[in-house]
């Protein structure tokens, strides 16, 4: 989710997104609705060390298959 929510991924200010928005008639923003919440994933993971700042996450490997 924090991926999701980070200004890199938002198409209102991602020129990336505009051109792919205009390129596709807006295909692009429909595909990307559909997928909202199919892509995003959780893995079983612990914080190691937290300080005011930040915080250090070991995650363990999952093995998924990708349909797509």
């Amino acid at each position: 989710m924090i991926d999701a929510a980070a200004p890199s991924s938002s198409p209102l200010i991602s020129p990336v997104a505009w051109k792919a928005l205009i390129d596709t008639g807006g295909r692009s923003a429909l595909r990307g609705l559909r997928w909202l919440g199919r892509d995003l994933a959780g893995t079983p993971g612990a914080v190691v060390a937290r300080s005011e700042i930040w915080e250090l996450m070991h995650y363990a490997p999952v093995l998924t298959s990708v349909h797509r």
